[in-house]
C-alpha cells in the first residue's frame, strides 16, 4: 500500500514561489508593501530558521560583481528599501531553491506549478482580449492608476496582472520555453502531451491578444526553433498538425462571428510595410497611432541622455521619475527600453551591472548547452540560452518591470539544473 508523502514546510515555500509570486500584481498590497513579497516569508524562514547550514556553492561567485555594483548604487542613492528588496527576493529565493530542489522530479514539479498557473492566466487573458474583462483589477487596493493599453487588431490588449501588455508578452516568452521543454521530456503520457500542446497553443493565442509585436515575433520564432530541434520528421508532422488546428480555429471563429482573417491579414501587412509604404495606412488603422510614433524609440536615446546629464555615472536614482519635455504640447514620461531605464536610474555603472546580470547566465548556459540529464531529448540549457538571448533583445522595446520575477525564476531554474540536478543524473 502506497503511503501519501507528508506535506513539508519546504513544499509550501516552493509552491508559494512558483504559483503566485510571478503573477500577483504590483498594485495588490498590504499597507505600503507589495503582497507578493509576503509569499517569500516561508522561503526566508526556511533559510534562516530551519537550516542548520547554508550551502555556498562556488557558482555563487559569478554574481558577486553584480551584487557589489548594485549595493554600491543603493548606497550612493541612500535606497535602503531597494537594497532590502534586492536581498529579500532574488538572494533568499536562490539560496532556498538551490538547497531544496535537488532532483529532476522536484525540478519538473516546480516547472509544472508555473505552467498550471500560466494556463489559468491564459484563459483569463482570452477573456480580457475578447471582452475587456480583467479580473486582476479587483485586487487593486492601493488606488493605483491602471493604464489602458487600448485595442489592437480588433482585440483588447491583454495585460492581466502585469503593468503593460508588453510585460505580459515577456512573461509568455519565458512560459512557452518552459512548456516546450516539458514537452521535449521523454516518457510523458499521451494525456500530458495533449495538455502541454494545448497550453502551447493558448500561450500563442495570448501573445496575439497582448498585441506586442516584438514579443509575438519572438514567441513564434522560439516555437519554430524548438520544434525544428525536436527533429525534422516530427517538425513536418507538427507543422501539419498546426495547420489543421489553425483551420479549425478559423472555422470556430467564423462560427462565433470573429473575423480572424482580418487580424491575420493585418499582421501580414506589418511585414509588407517594410518593403512598401502603401501598406502603412492599413497598418495604422489596425494597430493605432503607436506605429506613427515609432520614431520615439530612436529619439528616446538622446532624450534620456539629456535628462540624465550631469548624473550619467550613477544616474538619478530609483525614486526619480523620467520626464522630458519634447515640445510645449508634449512631455515624454515613459521609458520603453530597459537599458535606457538602467542608464536613467543608475547611470553607466547601472548599465554595466545590467549587462553583467544578463551576460553571465547566458555564457554559463552556453558552456553547458549540450548537457542533458535522464529522460531528456533536449537539455534545459538549450531552452534557456535561446530564450534568454531573445528576451534580452525584446528589452530594447520594453521596460523590465512586473515580468522581472518570472525571469529571475527562469535564471534560478537554470542554476538548479546545472548545479544540483546534473551532478547525479547526467547521461
Amino acid at each position: 500500500m502506497k503511503v501519501a508523502r507528508r506535506l513539508t514546510f519546504n513544499d509550501i515555500a516552493l509552491f508559494c514561489i512558483f504559483s503566485l509570486y510571478p503573477i500577483l500584481p504590483m498594485y495588490f498590497r498590504i499597507g505600503p508593501a507589495m503582497i507578493y513579497y509576503f509569499l517569500l516569508l516561508p522561503c526566508v524562514a526556511s533559510v534562516v530558521l530551519l537550516k542548520k547550514k547554508i550551502h555556498l556553492y562556488k557558482e555563487y561567485k559569478m554574481y558577486i560583481p553584480y551584487i557589489l555594483i548594485m549595493f554600491f548604487l543603493f548606497a550612493v542613492h541612500v535606497e535602503v528599501i531597494e537594497a532590502a528588496k534586492f536581498v529579500l527576493a532574488p538572494i533568499f529565493i536562490t539560496i532556498f531553491l538551490l538547497d531544496y530542489v535537488d532532483s529532476k522530479g522536484k525540478f519538473d514539479r516546480a516547472i509544472d506549478i508555473l505552467l498550471f498557473f500560466c494556463a489559468i492566466m491564459c484563459f483569463l487573458g482570452l477573456l480580457e482580449g475578447l471582452k475587456d474583462i480583467n479580473l486582476f483589477k479587483l485586487l487593486n487596493n492601493s488606488n493605483a492608476t491602471i493604464k489602458e493599453d487600448g485595442v489592437r487588431m480588433g482585440l483588447y490588449r491583454t495585460k492581466l496582472s502585469f503593468n503593460m501588455s508588453t510585460n505580459y508578452g515577456n512573461y509568455l516568452v519565458v512560459m512557452i520555453s518552459l512548456v516546450l521543454y516539458r514537452l521535449s521530456n521523454m516518457g510523458l503520457t499521451l494525456k500530458r502531451k495533449i495538455l502541454y500542446i494545448g497550453l502551447d497553443l493558448l500561450i500563442i493565442a495570448n501573445a496575439v491578444c497582448a498585441g506586442a509585436r516584438a514579443t509575438l515575433i519572438v514567441t513564434l520564432l522560439l516555437q519554430f526553433v524548438y520544434i525544428y530541434k525536436f527533429g525534422t520528421g516530427k517538425f513536418f508532422k507538427i507543422v501539419l498538425g498546426g495547420l489543421i488546428a489553425a483551420a479549425l480555429g478559423f472555422l470556430g471563429c467564423e462560427i462565433i462571428g470573429i473575423d480572424l482573417f482580418k487580424y491575420v491579414k493585418s499582421y501580414f501587412y506589418v511585414f509588407l510595410s517594410l518593403f512598401s509604404d502603401k501598406f502603412q495606412k492599413g497598418i495604422e488603422v489596425e494597430f493605432g497611432t503607436n506605429l506613427t510614433m515609432s520614431t520615439d524609440r530612436v529619439n528616446l536615446y538622446s532624450w534620456v541622455l539629456k535628462a540624465v546629464k550631469g548624473h550619467i555615472v550613477f544616474g538619478m536614482g530609483e525614486a526619480s521619475a523620467f520626464k522630458y519635455e519634447v515640445n510645449q504640447w508634449r512631455t515624454k514620461t515613459s521609458l520603453e527600453n530597459y537599458y535606457l531605464s538602467s542608464i536613467y536610474h543608475y547611470g553607466i555603472v547601472g548599465l554595466v551591472g545590467t549587462v553583467y546580470r544578463f551576460l553571465v547566465p547566458i555564457l554559463f548556459s552556453l558552456k553547458r548547452i549540450k548537457t542533458k540529464v535522464a529522460n531528456e531529448k533536449i537539455g534545459f540549457n538549450f531552452f534557456f540560452f535561446t530564450t534568454c538571448c531573445a528576451y534580452c533583445l525584446v528589452l530594447f522595446t520594453v521596460s523590465l518591470l512586473s515580468d522581472a520575477r518570472i525571469f529571475s525564476l527562469f535564471v534560478i531554474l537554470m542554476l538548479i539544473y546545472n548545479i544540483r540536478i546534473k551532478k547525479g543524473e547526467t547521461d
